[in-house]
């Protein structure tokens, strides 16, 4: 009898417990073409968005572009209230995301993005995979994989296999508020990137424990393992590079604070001209402190070096090169 009374209080308490969070809403699969666009402006007014059902479902949503053209952004999830945004997939595989808009697996005004890599592996794997088709796919902006304003982002992946990015690929950025990036990672192995790339990146809050990797591609800009843009430290943040081209590397940045324990390791390089300005740091400060920071080089002989630097700060600097 203890037992059935215990069983129907558990069932009486998760019953409960439904009903009392309104904003749970149930994962969709949207694909395109077939999937109708936004049926009205998505929350920056833009028309023409791809993004599941109306806006409120969150999480566990896949949204996938075959062919074709969106106009507006594309989704995964997004809210504009204090719900979490987590466990999202966005694939372009060939089709182009239209000029001046956005690719963003979870978006959260307020509150907190975190798109977690679970083991699934749809077109190269991760939340947001760009170029299932090599060479066809275009986003006419930048590729997010989570955005907060506010709350932190963590956890979220960014993967390029192919096709053309206009503008920045980064794995988590907060744009506002004193929210971190953590342990966000961006992975391209083809295709063509014409901005930056940085692992997680945060406008006034830290940047830990985020990765770059570079298998191969263009890059036409730097490649961060993670930034802190204007306040708050760097530190564990991390680039591979095994092949591709890019601009300059640094491992953690920060504007204002401190970098510290961030590296770059280079492996395999066989073009001298990987890296067009020639200069790698494995931390870099404008505040007072880089420390313990690592530049790491192997097997990539005749590799064009003009500015090499463990940790470089406008204080104090240590590191190994």
């Amino acid at each position: 009898m203890n037992r059935r009374i215990s069983v129907l209080l558990w069932l009486a308490h998760f019953v409960f417990f439904i009903f009392a969070l309104p904003n749970i809403t149930l994962a969709i699969t949207v694909v395109y073409p077939g999937a109708s666009l936004g049926p009205g402006p998505d929350m920056f007014g833009r028309l023409g968005s791809l993004f599941p059902g109306n806006g409120i479902n969150v999480s566990g949503n896949t949204v996938i572009v075959n062919s074709g053209v969106v106009p507006g952004s594309v989704y995964g999830g997004m809210t504009s209230d204090s719900q979490n945004v987590f466990d999202n997939q966005v694939l372009i595989r060939d089709g182009v995301a239209g000029s001046g808009v956005y690719v963003i697996s979870g978006l959260s005004l307020p509150g907190i993005a975190a798109d977690t890599v679970d083991g699934r592996t749809i077109s190269g794997g991760g939340p947001i995979a760009v170029g299932g088709l090599p060479g066809n796919s275009a986003v006419g902006s930048s590729v997010y994989g989570g955005a907060s304003n506010g709350g932190e982002v963590f956890n979220n992946t960014v993967t390029i296999t192919g096709g053309t990015i206009n503008m920045d690929v980064t794995g988590g950025f907060v744009p506002l508020g004193l929210g971190a990036a953590r342990a966000n990672r961006v992975e391209i192995s083809a295709g063509n990137v014409l901005g930056r790339v940085t692992g997680g990146s945060s406008r006034s809050g830290g940047a830990y424990d985020n990765i770059a990797i570079v298998f191969g591609g263009d890059i036409g800009s730097d490649v961060y393992g993670g930034a802190a843009l204007i306040s708050g430290d760097a530190s564990g943040n991390s680039i591979l590079v095994t092949g591709g081209h890019m601009h300059g590397l640094v491992g953690g940045y920060s504007a204002a604070g401190n970098a510290i324990s961030n590296q770059v390791s280079l492996s395999g390089l066989t073009d001298p001209d990987t890296i067009s300005s020639s200069s790698l740091y494995g931390g870099y400060s404008g505040g007072s402190l880089a420390l313990g920071n690592t530049v790491t080089i192997l097997d990539s002989p005749g590799l064009k070096i003009a500015t090499l630097a463990g940790g470089r700060a406008n204080g104090d600097a240590t590191g190994t090169a």
